[in-house]
């Protein structure tokens, strides 16, 4: 399972919802019931599952989901050096 595929499957845990899909191009505003709590709790969520520590700085610069998949991608191969 790729990434998108892995943060999908978060998203889907957090919002609670197993129709929940992941476009490269959406935002916050994309997913009702997006909040600055479900934002803390997706963020612990895609640390737990990739097993991957994302700064606050980090996460400031993620505008949409294909940023999502970028850090992430780019943290899970700093982990493989």
């Amino acid at each position: 399972m790729g990434t998108k595929e892995r943060l999908e499957k978060v998203f889907q845990h957090v919002f609670k919802d197993k129709n929940i899909r992941i476009s490269n191009t959406a935002t916050a505003e994309a997913y009702p019931g997006w909040t600055p709590v479900t934002h803390a709790h997706v963020m612990e969520e895609i640390q737990r599952e990739f097993q991957v520590k994302i700064s606050d700085d980090e996460m400031s610069e993620m505008k949409n989901m294909g940023d999502f998949v970028k850090v992430i991608d780019k943290k899970l191969s700093e982990k493989k050096r």
